[in-house]
């Protein structure tokens, strides 16, 4: 789940917003920063060797495949009956979706770019990579902090109500979307499995990425491992296009930096926050723009 940092800076920036026009006078801020961190928890599960058990890290990719309506749809659903904790989390989620289709098309561009300079790594490896990278920069931007001073496990609250919460509803999406039931007890453990996966990602020193990057280097293997720990930005790179330097987008050229676009996602999220408790349909609020 690279990118923690990014999303949890975002849903801070709209909760403020959310709280200066009086909007959802009750939320929970728990339920709400797991929201901002949408299924992405479900790639740390049994993440580590020595975690026995089956995984259910595939629904993290499937989930950010399929149709976002349908999503919306059925998480409203749920909500519905599912009280402040469930409302709370669905004004997060509009945050984490928000960020993605905004970004996605910026990143994935930027991993083309990368993977033509060093071929010997992968797409998904420059995509953590640069998600990672500019977790640092945006926390830099946004807080004048270092990763050093942020706790992964911040953005993911420890709250056994809370996290009960994120169990039954996902154990109620997965259903509705691929015809699944895999029991509320196997998603509490993946909400804890993410937890405990940010605690090993967290690195105090910046020694940990230097070490694990330079084992990869000397067994000539791809940066799998260490593309996932925050790195110190080395200026090779503009991972933030902050030179407005073309990038493309559905065969279209754009120039806009990476600080431009986490601005439009904030203002995408209240617009879409807002068109929810309007009573928008899914498809109204969504247009079905991929994550």
């Amino acid at each position: 789940m690279p990118a923690v940092i990014t999303h949890h800076l975002l849903a801070q920036r709209v909760l403020e917003e959310i709280k200066a026009k009086g909007l959802q006078q009750n939320l929970d801020g728990d339920a709400f920063f797991w929201g901002a961190q949408g299924p992405d928890f479900f790639f740390f599960h049994r993440v580590l060797p020595w975690w026995k058990g089956e995984s259910l890290s595939e629904y993290g990719g499937r989930l950010h495949k399929a149709k976002p309506s349908e999503i919306i749809a059925a998480l409203r659903e749920y909500a519905s009956g599912g009280g402040g904790l469930a409302q709370s989390y669905m004004c997060g989620f509009f945050c984490h979706y928000s960020l993605d289709r905004t970004a996605h098309p910026f990143i994935h561009d930027s991993e083309r770019k990368l993977l033509k300079l060093h071929p010997e790594q992968s797409l998904t490896v420059f995509h953590n990579e640069i998600e990672a990278t500019l977790d640092v920069i945006m926390l830099r931007y946004e807080r004048n902090d270092l990763p050093i001073d942020f706790d992964l496990r911040t953005a993911l609250p420890a709250n056994s109500g809370v996290q009960n919460m994120v169990a039954s509803m996902y154990d109620f999406l997965l259903g509705q979307m691929f015809g699944v039931s895999v029991g509320r007890p196997q998603v509490f453990q993946a909400t804890e499995d993410a937890r405990r996966a940010l605690g090993h990602l967290n690195d105090r020193t910046t020694l940990k990425r230097r070490f694990v990057r330079g084992m990869e280097d000397i067994a000539k293997k791809p940066h799998i491992l260490s593309c996932l720990l925050r790195p110190a930005e080395d200026g090779k790179w503009d991972y933030a296009n902050a030179m407005h330097n073309t990038w493309e987008k559905d065969g279209e050229l754009h120039e806009e930096s990476f600080f431009e676009l986490f601005d439009a996602a904030a203002d995408g999220a209240m617009k879409m926050i807002e068109d929810y408790f309007s009573g928008k349909s899914p498809l109204e609020i969504t247009q079905d723009i991929p994550f």
